[in-house]
């Protein structure tokens, strides 16, 4: 009689086990949520070149370009992994301001790498911007007329 009432306690204290395992995981899944990021970066070109120079700027960074909208000013990315362990999947948008356009960076990585290397992204693009200033510059001084 004990004996079967040992093999059944056993039996039973296994099941349990095995709910509070499973019931252990499942609230460690549950509890984890994805934090969306976003950051963004006021330019002063129009719309247009804004989008050129986000997306040749992505280029230049080695990010795969999956998926591109030029008329809607969007495209979607994956960056390189040596950012972080995996790839991520960034979507870029180009957006209207008071003072120009507002470049927009929306991923689900919020650790401190992949940040910088959102910064660094858009120091390129400001780099760009300010070499496509300075040729519009010297442009713009070529063509004077001489008597001025």
């Amino acid at each position: 009689m004990k004996i079967i009432i040992v093999k059944q306690n056993i039996k039973t204290m296994r099941k349990i086990i095995a709910l509070l395992t499973l019931f252990f995981l499942i609230s460690c899944g549950s509890s984890y949520s994805i934090k969306r990021t976003i950051q963004t970066l006021e330019v002063s070109n129009d719309i247009d070149k804004a989008y050129q120079m986000a997306y040749s700027v992505a280029n230049e960074l080695n990010w795969n370009i999956t998926n591109s909208d030029p008329q809607k000013h969007t495209f979607t990315a994956k960056t390189p992994q040596n950012i972080s362990q995996s790839e991520e999947s960034v979507d870029v948008f180009i957006t209207k301001s008071e003072n120009g356009n507002i470049i927009v960076v929306k991923s689900s990585l919020s650790n401190e790498p992949y940040q910088k290397h959102i910064a660094s992204y858009f120091e390129s693009i400001k780099k760009q911007s300010l070499l496509q200033k300075k040729d519009r510059k010297i442009k713009l001084i070529l063509s004077l007329p001489e008597n001025m």
